[in-house]
């Protein structure tokens, strides 16, 4: 096919339109092709007129940027999102407010699409979830769809049948009936940002762009979702918007180069460039396909007139090589659920888990992320941070008593001894600080025993003695008399993330790779679970053990610690490091901190989230108020956030807790739990003589800075492989 030369240049727009305050974000046109909607910085909307190019209603009601904006196909909605993560819906004729949606996004609303029926909006945030809200009741419909990383576009296929994400690091493609991933989508440069998507009518190919790293447009083919071709180069800075021309013979990009692109099917080659004098962030095409609309670094949007040799060229070029044009017929995305032969999983899917995004408040003074938190008396609690100091709290009025200062490097684990006297925190350089738990003044120097960062710290039952676990792949005894090590450290051949002593204080469990179970009395290593885990919590009468798992296997296992085995299934929905586990004074709920954003809220009887609590940064700790009535938490953030524990949860999980056999026990009967713990003591004393060592050392993948885009967010983890079969580790 003989080449388009010279390039169609045009650098005037045929009109403008003028009533935003700030940079435009988003533009929407309906689908008859009479109006439009547009979204800016200046945190309106405005509803336009396209025959007389007249503003006809600006719509108030969102207090930041608003960055979202969709249209339903009948043009009988409009849907909006903010930075906030605030969802609005306004009437698609008068342009009123319909609906302002609760807000269950944490972090900035990116992206809206609704299902090609309807039924279904879909809105895609910076809290690196998805959710799917029924336009009938403006609920969202089951569990959020968790993409791992910021999400900067949501597009549903033209059938309905998948819905494709795309994040900071990847494309994927979901079945939004059953919350399915069914493939991931990854360009071969390293750090590829996807901004936006567009799908072929037909729904045969799917179009992603890319940011600064990668400008440029890849084609992807839906039967084997593999790359087509080369990427299509020519925008020189982030396309922000990918669009196919309504008769399916060419697409359009946007940039921050400022030029909108037209590109031909066939050779994958530019036709036309439209000149902007400022970086362009949206634009869609006219319902015709004879203008393009877009928006940008300013406060006008543009209408731009499709050059006519460009779709003279292409009437006569457009579909030798592809056929774009034929549409198969909507599926509804939640029509499944009310069929009668929907399976027990899908039907569950649609009950509405509790979101919550506001705290109830906020504890702030330190300067750097918040690493750990203990609670004291029920008044109090001590937290520590980057900053290398602690703060002692008062819970009552939420004021700082002491900020403890001692450590020269990052502080990660602290631990509160039961009777709240002592107070013991570790850092980045292996030392070991105790403090007076009633004064928070110092007790020791700086003690360095460990030869790297101790992540991990924790008080026996009787407060005799603390256990630290460190990445020197040791765990050490201490007696909190002397604030000596006592005896030999237990060796651990993979670094230690967490140790935790059972209530009964006879066992020390380990997260290092696997999980070590160690009899503190002889420091024999009893048993390991094979599994990958990161935390570990007991449950209150010790016959649980709960260990949450890595970013590999982001999922939370019940061990059964009469048998050491695994009780039923594991709970699964976190995405990222389960990074803390706590269990609420009564033990019936279970809660999880991941570096998701999310603390999940769990009932141990089935297993099930009951409610989640959405942050907007990686979380590293979590833990329950003295009357389990609130959750605190903590992570990259210079703050620790209290939230409260739904009350629907709360009186659930008592009910619960009653009538089931699978509740957790408060307080079992003593003989049972005598009877157990001898047992297995007895077992471990008879293994003593016999040492036990780990079969081969836990390979490490060392900590990556990953830069996500637009944010300088530097996120370190450690990352371990699964051990192989272990028996034990020797003192």
């Amino acid at each position: 096919m003989a080449e388009i030369t010279p390039i169609i240049r045009v650098t005037a727009p045929r009109r403008q339109f003028q009533d935003h305050k700030d940079s435009a974000l988003a533009v929407a046109v309906f689908p008859d092709g009479h109006r439009m909607i547009t979204s800016s910085v200046d945190q309106t909307l405005v509803l336009w007129d396209l025959q007389n190019g007249v503003s006809l209603k600006k719509m108030e009601g969102h207090h930041s940027w608003v960055w979202a904006v969709a249209v339903s196909k009948d043009g009988n909605l409009i849907a909006s999102g903010d930075d906030d993560g605030k969802l609005i819906v306004w009437h698609g004729d008068t342009g009123e407010l319909l609906f302002q949606a609760a807000e269950v996004h944490a972090g900035t609303i990116r992206s809206l699409d609704f299902s090609p029926d309807g039924t279904v909006l879909a809105s895609g945030s910076f809290d690196r979830t998805t959710e799917l809200w029924s336009t009938e009741t403006w609920q969202v419909q089951g569990n959020p769809i968790n993409g791992s990383a910021w999400i900067f576009c949501v597009r549903y296929s033209p059938s309905g049948e998948y819905l494709a994400i795309s994040t900071e690091h990847d494309i994927q493609i979901w079945n939004p009936c059953t919350r399915e991933c069914i493939a991931k989508l990854k360009a071969e440069i390293n750090k590829a940002v996807n901004l936006s998507l567009a799908w072929a009518p037909h729904g045969g190919r799917l179009f992603s762009v890319g940011a600064h790293l990668d400008p440029t447009i890849r084609e992807w083919d839906t039967s084997s979702w593999k790359q087509i071709g080369e990427p299509w180069t020519g925008h020189t800075r982030d396309i922000r918007t990918i669009l196919v021309h309504p008769n399916a013979t060419f697409i359009a990009s946007a940039s921050d180069d400022c030029q909108v692109r037209l590109w031909r099917f066939s050779d994958r080659r530019t036709i036309a460039i439209l000149k902007d004098s400022s970086a362009v962030y949206c634009a869609s095409f006219s319902a015709d396909g004879t203008s393009i609309l877009s928006g940008g670094n300013s406060t006008v949007f543009k209408e731009w007139a499709v050059p006519e040799e460009a779709l003279k060229l292409l009437e006569d070029t457009s579909t030798q090589d592809y056929d774009l044009k034929a549409t198969p017929p909507a599926v509804s995305p939640l029509r499944l659920h009310s069929t009668p032969s929907t399976s027990i999983m899908t039907a569950k899917l649609v009950q509405v888990i509790p979101r919550i995004t506001q705290s109830h408040r906020a504890f702030k003074n330190h300067k750097d992320s918040v690493f750990a938190v203990a609670l004291l008396d029920g008044h109090r609690m001590v937290t520590s941070s980057g900053d290398q100091t602690l703060i002692l709290w008062n819970l009552k009025d939420g004021v700082m008593l002491k900020q403890m200062e001692g450590h020269k490097s990052v502080v990660r684990a602290l631990a509160v001894s039961r009777d709240g006297k002592l107070i013991a925190s570790g850092d980045d350089d292996g030392a070991l600080i105790a403090w007076d738990g009633v004064t928070g003044e110092s007790l020791t120097q700086a003690i360095t025993v460990h030869s790297s960062s101790i992540r991990s710290v924790d008080f026996s039952q009787d407060g005799t003695a603390l256990a630290s676990g460190s990445f020197d792949k040791t765990t050490e005894i201490w007696c909190t008399k002397t604030w000596q090590v006592s005896g030999s450290p237990i060796n651990c051949h993979g670094n230690v993330f967490c140790v935790r002593y059972s209530p009964s204080g006879k066992f020390l469990a380990i997260a290092s790779g696997g999980v070590l179970v160690c009899d503190t009395r002889t420091r024999e290593c009893i048993v390991t679970l094979k599994t990958l885990a990161h935390s570990l919590a007991w449950t209150p009468d010790g016959t649980r053990l709960f260990s949450g798992g890595n970013d590999s296997d982001p999922n939370i296992r019940e061990w059964d610690t009469l048998t050491w085995t695994q009780a039923g299934d594991h709970r699964s929905g976190h995405t990222d490091y389960v990074n803390a586990i706590a269990i609420n004074p009564t033990g019936t709920l279970v809660a999880s901190a991941s570096g998701d954003t999310h603390v999940r809220l769990w009932r141990p009887s089935d297993r099930r989230t009951i409610a989640i609590f959405k942050d907007s940064v990686e979380l590293y700790f979590v833990t329950f108020s003295a009357d389990g009535k609130y959750i605190i938490s903590g992570g990259r953030q210079l703050m620790v956030k209290e939230w409260a524990v739904p009350e629907d949860a709360l009186l659930e999980a008592t009910y619960k807790g009653r009538e089931s056999e699978d509740a957790l026990l408060v307080e079992p009967p003593e003989e049972q739990a005598t009877t157990k713990h001898t047992l297995l003591g007895d077992a471990s004393e008879e293994q003593a003589t016999t040492k036990h060592t780990l079969s081969e050392d836990v390979p490490e993948k060392q900590a990556t800075n990953e830069v996500g885009f637009l944010d300088s967010r530097v996120r370190t983890s450690s990352h371990q492989a699964q051990a192989h079969c272990v028996k034990g580790c020797s003192p």
